[in-house]
């Protein structure tokens, strides 16, 4: 927007429309509500269908969605090669 000008949008919304946001708004707001209430007996949050996002979301992790080649190289990263590890005689 340039400096000195107004900008005016026209939008037309009915209470039919007003109606229907509202019923979405609400099954939302239901379902969030039935969400926290199973979390906070234990039960985990539902989770979104995979999507091609998933590969590069910085939660894929935590949701189990990472390639497996990603989490092979994760785990790689954390423990020692065991060829390295001298054998230990029982």
């Amino acid at each position: 927007q340039s400096k000195g000008q107004t900008k005016n949008i026209k939008f037309t919304y009915n209470a039919q429309q007003h109606q229907k946001t509202a019923q979405e708004l609400n099954q939302l707001l239901n379902n969030l509500t039935k969400w926290v209430r199973d979390y906070e007996h234990n039960t985990p949050l539902p989770l979104k269908e995979s999507d091609q996002i998933c590969e590069s979301c910085q939660f894929a992790v935590r949701c189990h969605r990472q390639k497996n080649k990603e989490i092979t190289m994760n785990i790689n990263l954390h423990f020692p090669n065991l060829e390295n590890i001298a054998e230990v005689s029982l």
